[in-house]
């Protein structure tokens, strides 16, 4: 029997919701046929991994590990396979599902999951990013997602080496600089819930040491109560409306403007601001 590669091991499987399976049927095969044996896992993280996935807001997060790192032409071709998927979901045959984001994430080589200082040709999609370039695109709070509620979803499972404190606490920075910045704001309901989710996680995450899951931290911070209770409802509210959400941009705005300042200072201690 060949020897497995460092980091890799075997996991239950993962019931996910009809929707996201749509996706994972659609682009799995696709992706296999453009990086062939060079794909050794594919890695669920993010909301779905927590039983969170909202099919009329969430993208799918997926980490694709590789053998080695992946070549430009593959790059280009991986790209134009979420490409496709976009249109197809969103906007084409199978939009009666309802999707607003497809599948999301890196494509890595192994050597990127199992050090956070690896370097490697690797490439993204995300959105409407699509971006080949050497360096190390995971992200601090993706890497610690991955490294502690990371499903395999094909392949065998690679556990991820966990973020260093020193990398989870310079995204907290960047993202309170944002935070701390309207001029960098985003004027959409998509972004002040993303910001909303962050801060009520942020509670949890560096007050009391546990990741919850977006809807759990928003419902937690419900629970509490407090000045940012409104601001709280109306994101757990747009979570479940999907599209219908848009009408609530108005009241939105002004509820992050407002609780925008207290939540820096109060995640700011944490990290020393």
């Amino acid at each position: 029997m060949a020897k497995e590669p460092a980091g890799l091991g075997s996991q239950p499987s993962l019931e996910l919701p009809r929707e996201a399976n749509a996706l994972v049927d659609w682009w799995l095969p696709r992706v296999k046929g453009v990086l062939g044996d060079k794909l050794l896992s594919v890695m669920l993280f993010g909301s779905a991994a927590m039983g969170d996935y909202v099919s009329t807001v969430s993208d799918l997060d997926i980490c694709s590990v590789l053998a080695d790192p992946i070549a430009a032409e593959e790059a280009a071709a991986i790209g134009r396979v979420h490409d496709e998927m976009r249109e197809l979901f969103i906007h084409g045959q199978h939009s009666t599902l309802g999707l607003v984001q497809v599948i999301e994430g890196p494509y890595v080589p192994l050597a990127v999951a199992l050090d956070e200082s690896a370097v490697a040709p690797c490439y993204t999609a995300g959105g409407r990013t699509r971006r080949f370039e050497t360096g190390h695109p995971v992200s601090a709070f993706d890497r610690y997602s991955l490294a502690h509620v990371g499903h395999c979803l094909w392949g065998q499972r690679v556990q991820f080496a966990p973020p260093s404190h020193a990398a989870l606490m310079k995204m907290l920075a960047a993202d309170l600089a944002v935070l701390n910045d309207p001029s960098s704001w985003h004027d959409s309901v998509g972004w002040y819930v993303a910001m909303l989710c962050f801060i009520a996680r942020s509670v949890f995450f560096w007050g009391d040491g546990v990741m919850l899951s977006k809807t759990e931290a928003l419902r937690r911070c419900l629970a509490q109560g407090g000045e940012w209770e409104p601001a709280f409802e109306m994101a757990l509210d747009a979570r479940t409306r999907g599209k219908r959400a848009e009408a609530l941009i108005v009241p939105l705005r002004a509820a992050f403007a407002q609780i925008a300042p207290t939540a820096h200072e109060r995640l700011g201690s944490f990290a020393g601001l």
